[in-house]
């Protein structure tokens, strides 16, 4: 722009210098450049100088000056391209995260979905469990009731429950009765933790322990009030242990043959036969009641204990 002019006069020589020197004091790009506030500092010396400044003078400032606006914009490419390599750094950074954070929710929802199938089939195959037992609970009771009308006569047959200390001869009577009633009736008392045994005395469960007023459900009621008179009666017997003496044998022999009595304490017969001689009892229970005659026998033993051998032994020889 300056070649083709010769010569200049002072004011536009002073206009150029403070335009330059304002572009090299801008704020945002050369203020804190060194190289253009060393030209700043020349600059201003030629305009307080008010030196007459040739052609080859000025071009050789203005030479300068855009030599420094130059280099500066080569460091500003070079920082632009820095930022642009680091904000592409970050970005590659935080989507690896992100994949990373999404592929394990994305597996703490497949996990969670697989647990909540696992437990619906299993609730599915608990209520299939059930229905199949229902349904098999069903069959055996039609299969009592078919039996029972064909009998002649009231059943007079007992069933003695025998069997060590929390084996579950009550919870066994309490089964019975809920499977022909249709509901839940505690006829037996049972023990729970500590207490094993509640069974105190010599019981019988008279047709299971059924009564008409039991059975609530219409078509339940119907189809087994009929048949509650045929039913066999249990009688529950307090726990025995398993040691083989004579006192075992002889409580067997009188509860099989009918002669205790239905509500005798077992703590009162163990007491006549620890203070009296061998075979009191026998004298003492001299008559057998023909409704507490035992036909069947019924060993119960616990899965968490030991088979009662000795029991089991004297069952099947009598």
């Amino acid at each position: 722009m300056m070649h083709n002019i010769p010569q200049l006069s002072d004011d536009e020589v002073e206009g150029y210098l403070k335009d330059m020197i304002a572009v090299l004091k801008d704020p945002k790009a050369l203020l804190y450049d060194s190289e253009a506030q060393t030209a700043v500092t020349h600059l201003e010396t030629l305009l307080n100088t008010r030196l007459i400044l040739t052609t080859d003078m000025e071009k050789k400032a203005i030479e300068s000056t855009l030599s420094v606006i130059e280099d500066v914009g080569t460091q500003c490419e070079e920082v632009s391209n820095a930022h642009k390599i680091r904000f592409q750094e970050i970005v590659e950074k935080e989507t690896l995260r992100c994949q990373e954070k999404l592929q394990d929710l994305t597996n703490e929802s497949i996990e969670k979905i697989r647990k909540e199938t696992d437990n619906s089939l299993k609730g599915l195959q608990r209520e299939r469990k059930n229905a199949d037992l229902v349904e098999k609970n069903e069959n055996i009771l039609k299969d009592i009731i078919h039996l029972c009308k064909k009998k002649k006569e009231k059943c007079l047959e007992n069933i003695l429950l025998i069997g060590t200390a929390g084996c579950g001869r009550s919870a066994f009577i309490n089964t019975v009765h809920k499977a022909l009633s249709g509901r839940y009736i505690m006829k037996a008392k049972c023990g729970h933790g500590k207490c094993l045994s509640l069974t105190r005395t010599f019981q019988r469960f008279t047709n299971c322990g059924m009564k008409e007023e039991d059975i609530v459900n219409t078509d339940r009621y119907n189809d087994v009030k009929d048949i509650v008179p045929y039913l066999p009666s249990l009688i529950d017997m307090p726990p025995l242990g398993d040691a083989y003496n004579p006192q075992l044998q002889e409580l067997l022999e009188l509860a099989i043959g009918g002669y205790i009595p239905n509500g005798t304490s077992i703590e009162s017969i163990c007491k006549l036969q620890s203070e009296n001689y061998p075979g009191f009892l026998k004298d003492y229970f001299a008559t057998s009641d023909p409704d507490m005659k035992v036909g069947i026998v019924l060993l119960f033993y616990s899965g968490k204990g030991i088979l009662p051998i000795q029991l089991k032994t004297k069952c099947e020889f009598k």
